[in-house]
């Protein structure tokens, strides 16, 4: 079998594709509440096209009222709908790419708020994911949707699409009618396998025919990865009715938008080998194209599905967050260039969620990136080398300006450096390493294993001076504390080794404090971990937490105390007050505090006097996540 190559030219039923990489449709919030999409959609839909990806595939576009999962989707189920839809092929075809519309009904998993009523399902049931109860479908309901789906499809063609997508996976409503896990109905909607595969017949006909020669692409879940849901062996009937079709290609995620999110969305901890596993069974099932789609923004990886024959087409979603130019870099053999997604969604996911346009951590402004050039080069000295440190020498370099970036440690990326130690966020160092990357090609000069202080800081004689040193851990003031064995979050995960005996006491069940005392566990330590709030890591965001607490569900050997304050260690025992009142437990060997980080501005009140201009950025001025210390120290950078 002739090599795959990632740069081979390809055909998707009668489109010509200039190589095999997809854009994948992506809930971008960017359009007005409403749906209406705008400058900022159209700006965004141009930067990924222009960036070398042959087909660009627009974020879902809803086929009914009763279709939304968040309030600022595009539509496509009113005539009013189609120009605005004209406008995001037209700013793809500008830019040198083809244009795919994805239509989708999610049947329970649409938002309540969004669509002002109760969600609709083929049978009355809940979507965990969301929380909302559906109703049950009538039948004179249900006979409704393939029109739905086919004037949508209408209305992408007279919109200038060169291709539909249809969502039969997922569980959205179409996948919801096949599964026997969703579908109990008793009519002739259900009940039988024919009968769950009606609706997604009808639908698919009415397509196929409403898009006349347009190739008519679409998306399944190669596994829904839940008891009793669709695998690629209970999938058999549907694939061959798309293969009897002739559908021009199958595009293949993973996963449940109501009941497994994370592999829905790809999560960084999630085991890659189970994705290809299912991908290679989707092979072995059918003739169509297979288009791959799923933490495939590592250049290695791509070949390696390609090589092997998992797919055809690479589809990319977030990688093209992190770096809309990722294709034409890989293609051009810039692959060092490229700033590399690590699936770990702690920003794209959650603005969404919040109706907020998406951005990125590596990549702030998704919309538009352009930088000036000041108009003299200035010598721009930038303390600390984490997330802020690194945004602002990036920022300055751009601008054109001589940059020192100095770190006290040997390694550049401070709390980002130690956050891809924890438990489940590996992933998440390849981001770190393009961002070093790209620092060496900005031109910055890097010292390392230096901690710089006023003296230092004068002498290198800057014009500019950017603060982006990083916090200082926060110790509650409890009586004893100073007598115990006694680590900060940060010292723990710089050097696990540290920890002296079994028994260790973490204080503050935040996101640090929760992803230290897994670890401890992975150890082989029994842990108690302490909060003064009730919810446990709520700075972690919602898809993570949840896969944490089904890792240390049941774990023996850890105790969360919640509601719980530590009032005093003492000789020979630690004195603890809950709603209860007083408690007490045993001594520990160890006490880990991840109580919180306070900004550090000490070395900003020495340089007070000095002629040159100075800059407070990141966690040293009010800690903040990775990708708000990055986002601001770029910006920063970039207004010197």
């Amino acid at each position: 079998m002739e090599e795959k190559k990632p740069s081979d030219e390809v055909r998707v039923g009668g489109l010509q594709l200039a190589n095999r990489f997809v854009f994948a449709p992506v809930k971008t919030s960017l359009a007005a509440v409403g749906g209406n999409p705008g400058e900022e959609s159209e700006r965004f839909y141009a930067r990924i096209a222009a960036g070398g990806t042959a087909l660009v595939t627009l974020e879902p576009a809803a086929v009914d009222r009763l279709a939304l999962e968040h309030p600022r989707q595009l539509r496509l189920f009113d005539d009013s709908h189609t120009e605005a839809m004209a406008r995001l092929v037209a700013a793809v075809h500008d830019n040198g790419s083809k244009a795919m519309v994805h239509l989708n009904h999610p049947g329970r998993a649409a938002n309540p708020k969004a669509i002002g009523t109760q969600p609709v399902s083929p049978s009355a049931m809940s979507c965990p994911a969301t929380g909302a109860t559906a109703r049950e479908l009538t039948v004179e309901e249900i006979a409704g949707i393939p029109d739905q789906f086919a004037s949508a499809t209408i209305r992408a063609v007279m919109a200038g699409a060169d291709a539909i997508e249809v969502q039969f996976g997922h569980g959205y409503l179409l996948g919801q009618f096949f599964s026997p896990r969703t579908n109990k109905r008793r009519d002739e909607w259900g009940n039988t396998p024919a009968g769950r595969l009606r609706l997604p017949r009808l639908v698919l006909q009415r397509v196929l025919a409403a898009a006349g020669s347009l190739p008519v692409v679409v998306r399944i879940s190669g596994s829904e990865f839940v008891d009793g849901g669709l695998t690629p062996e209970t999938m058999a009937p549907l694939l061959e009715m798309f293969e009897r079709h002739q559908v021009a290609a199958l595009h293949v995620g993973m996963g449940n938008a109501c009941d497994n999110p994370p592999w829905y969305f790809h999560h960084m901890s999630l085991p890659l080998p189970a994705q290809e596993q299912v991908l290679a069974e989707i092979r072995g099932l059918t003739k169509l194209k297979l288009i791959a789609v799923g933490r495939l923004g590592n250049p290695e990886r791509i070949r390696n599905i390609l090589r092997q024959n998992l797919a055809d087409l690479v589809a990319l979603a977030r990688p093209l967050l992190a770096d809309p130019s990722f294709v034409n870099k890989l293609l051009s053999g810039r692959e060092d260039d490229i700033a590399l997604c690590g699936a770990c969604l702690q920003t794209c996911l959650p603005r969404v969620k919040q109706a907020q346009p998406i951005t990125c951590a590596l990549n702030p402004w998704t919309v538009q990136d352009n930088v000036t050039k000041a108009d003299s080069a200035r010598k721009v000295l930038v303390i600390g080398g984490g997330p802020a440190g690194i945004g602002a020498a990036l920022g300055a370099a751009e601008r054109g300006h001589q940059v020192e970036l100095i770190e006290e440690h040997d390694v550049l990326g401070g709390q980002f450096a130690l956050a891809v130690k924890a438990p489940g966020k590996q992933m998440m160092a390849t981001m770190l390493a393009s961002l070093i990357r790209r620092v060496a090609r900005a031109g910055v000069k890097v010292t390392t294993g230096i901690k710089a202080d006023a003296d230092l800081i004068i002498k290198r004689t800057p014009d500019v001076v950017v603060l982006a040193h990083g916090p200082r851990p926060r110790i509650p003031d409890i009586p004893g504390i100073h007598d115990q064995h006694l680590l900060t979050g940060v010292e723990y995960f710089e050097d696990p080794g540290r920890v002296e005996g079994e028994r260790v006491l973490v204080i503050g069940a935040g996101m640090v404090g929760m992803e230290a005392a897994e670890q401890l566990l992975q150890t082989g330590h029994q842990v108690v971990a302490t909060k003064r709030g009730e919810e446990i890591a709520p700075d972690m965001d919602p898809l993570s937490r949840a896969l944490m607490n089904k890792r240390l569900a049941g774990q023996d050997r850890l105790q969360v105390m919640t509601g719980t304050t530590v009032l005093a260690f003492e000789a020979d025992k630690v004195r603890l007050r809950n709603q209860d009142g007083e408690i007490f437990l045993e001594p520990f060997d160890t006490v880990i505090s991840a109580a919180g980080m306070e900004p550090d501005e000490s070395l900003l009140s020495q340089l007070q006097d000095q002629s040159f201009q100075t800059l407070l950025v990141g966690d040293a001025h009010e800690p903040a996540s990775i990708e708000q210390a990055f986002a601001e120290g770029l910006q920063t950078g970039r207004t010197i």
